[in-house]
């Protein structure tokens, strides 16, 4: 079992999926190919299939053994591979999430404090675009919709970051911090009472008597605006 688990481990690094396939045409003869020399129990780029647990006299006067063991490895090298699916796709939203705040931080940070404001929005504009890969992947990838709603909202594009704040929101209920976004571009585009609406929700999330004070202070200055 041990070697099988090095050959998949192989399979996900160095080989293509008609590998197992080439192990089922090996199989309909046990012959000498199957007596390699390196012993690491793995299956190579040089497509020589070597099985250290097989070179011992027992187990290589049990054909049947050999077939099941085969077989086996086989399977492990031709079946999709869920498991390395899954890390790649953990990688790319993470590769793309990076991305985007490297170029978040460059026009935020670097472009704009010098008057660069074109360069500034074409950087946005990238950092979007990689935010928009990493939630395609994983569309529960709370910080990209993080920082696409504040995009957005800095491209004046308030519907689509109103859509990024509730689903930041539903993926993450109970910190109020969200709801004091959400409510920001409510005020923004003058929509005072659904500012207000998401403020008083904000207050149901939370028992902290310091919390709620800061909360209600908020929900008056959102009136306060409303009245101007």
């Amino acid at each position: 079992m041990f070697s099988l688990l090095k050959i998949r481990t192989t399979y996900c690094k160095v080989i293509p999926a008609e590998a197992g396939i080439q192990v089922f045409k090996t199989m309909k003869s046990l012959d000498s190919r199957f007596h390699g020399n390196d012993g690491h129990g793995k299956y190579v780029r040089s497509r020589r299939f070597t099985i250290h647990d097989l070179r011992g006299n027992n187990i290589m006067r049990n054909r049947r053994v050999i077939w099941a063991v085969l077989m086996t490895a086989a399977l492990f090298l031709i079946l999709p591979l869920e498991s390395c699916g899954t890390d790649n796709t953990s990688k790319d939203e993470k590769y793309y999430h990076e991305l985007g705040l490297k170029l978040y931080y460059d026009g935020f940070y670097e472009l704009l404090p010098k008057g660069k404001v074109a360069e500034a929005k074409q950087k946005f504009e990238q950092a979007a675009d990689a935010f928009k890969e990493a939630v395609l992947i994983n569309d529960k990838f709370i910080d990209s919709h993080k920082y696409l709603a504040k995009i957005y909202a800095m491209q004046e594009n308030y519907l689509k970051a109103i859509d990024e704040h509730l689903k930041v929101i539903e993926l993450d209920p109970d910190n109020l911090d969200n709801y004091l976004l959400l409510a920001s571009v409510y005020v923004r585009t003058k929509r005072f009472n659904e500012a207000e609406k998401v403020m008083e929700h904000a207050k149901t999330k939370t028992k902290d008597p310091m919390a709620i004070q800061r909360v209600n202070e908020l929900i008056k200055n959102i009136r306060e605006k409303s009245l101007k």
